[in-house]
C-alpha cells in the first residue's frame, strides 16, 4: 500500500524527509503532479498524535519551497496505478489548487468570549423561583415569564456575539486572499477562522488580529499557525475530521 501525504508538481526533487513510522517518502510522478508517498504496510493508521505529527512535518517540509496540497490523514491507496488514476481524474483541478495556495499559507483564530450575563440570568431565574404561598395558577405563570424573559436574553445575546463574530471575520479576511470560518461554534468560541496567507503578509496579518484583540479587551483572539492550507483545497483532499484532529494537537502550541 501507498500512504499519500500531499500533491505538488512533478518539476523539482523532494527534501530529505521522514514519514510515518520513520519511512522515508518519495515522490510518484503522474504527468505535471506528483504525489509524495511512501510504503505502508497493513491497514492505515490510526489518528494518534505521534502519527499525525509525522504526516503533518512531510507536508510542513514540503511547503518550505514549493506550492503543496495536503492530503487527508489516513489516504492509502494501493498502487503506482491507482495513484496516478486519482491525479489524472482531477489534475485541472488540483493544478488550479497548486496555483491557489502557491506561496501561502493556512492561519487560524479563534475568538473566545465569555458571557457573564447569561450565567447571571440562569441565577436569576433560580431566584424567581414561586414562593409557597402563591397559588398553582399564579406561581406557574411567574415561573413561565421568567423563562419567556431568560430566552429572549439569550437570543439577544447570540444576536449579539453572530453580529460580533461577523464583523470581526470581516476585519480579518481582509488581510487574507481567502477565508472560511464558523460562527457560534460553543457558547464560548464565537469564531473559528482559517485565512489564506501570503507568506510575506503572515506578520502584518498577526499584527492585525493583535490589534482586534486590543480593541475589543472583552474578546480573546487565539492565532494558530501557520498551517498547510487545509481548508483551501477545493477536491476535499483535507478532510474535516483530519484537520480537527489537527487542530486538537495544535493547541498545545497556543
Amino acid at each position: 500500500m501507498l500512504y499519500l501525504y500531499a500533491i505538488i508538481h512533478a518539476d523539482a526533487p523532494l527534501p530529505m524527509l521522514r514519514g510515518l513510522d520513520g519511512v522515508v517518502p518519495f515522490a510518484l510522478p503522474c504527468g505535471a503532479l506528483a504525489a509524495v508517498v511512501s510504503v505502508h504496510p497493513g491497514a492505515a493508521p490510526q489518528p494518534t498524535a505521534e502519527y499525525l505529527w509525522q504526516h503533518e512535518a512531510v507536508i510542513e517540509a514540503l511547503m518550505d519551497d514549493r506550492a503543496t496540497l495536503p492530503a487527508r490523514f489516513g489516504t492509502l491507496l494501493p498502487d503506482h496505478a491507482a495513484v496516478c488514476g486519482a491525479l489524472y481524474s482531477h489534475a485541472a483541478e488540483l493544478e488550479a489548487d497548486l496555483v491557489r495556495v502557491g506561496g501561502r499559507v493556512e492561519l487560524g483564530v479563534r475568538v473566545l468570549m465569555s458571557n457573564p450575563e447569561r450565567a447571571d440570568a440562569a441565577r436569576g431565574a433560580g431566584s424567581e423561583q414561586p414562593h409557597q404561598g402563591d397559588n398553582a395558577a399564579s406561581a406557574g405563570r411567574n415561573y413561565m415569564l421568567v423563562r419567556l424573559a431568560e430566552e429572549q436574553r439569550t437570543q439577544t445575546q447570540r444576536q449579539h456575539a453572530r453580529a460580533l463574530a461577523e464583523e470581526l471575520h470581516a476585519a480579518l479576511a481582509v488581510g487574507a486572499d481567502e477565508s472560511v470560518c464558523r460562527v457560534l461554534v460553543t457558547e464560548q468560541m464565537i469564531l473559528a477562522g482559517a485565512y489564506l496567507v501570503e507568506r510575506a503578509a503572515v506578520a502584518g496579518f498577526q499584527r492585525r488580529c493583535a490589534a482586534l484583540g486590543t480593541a475589543y479587551p472583552a474578546l480573546q483572539l487565539l492565532g494558530t499557525g501557520p498551517w498547510p492550507p487545509y481548508h483551501f483545497v477545493s477536491t476535499g483532499a483535507a478532510s474535516e475530521r483530519a484537520q480537527s484532529l489537527i487542530a486538537e494537537v495544535a493547541n498545545e502550541r497556543i
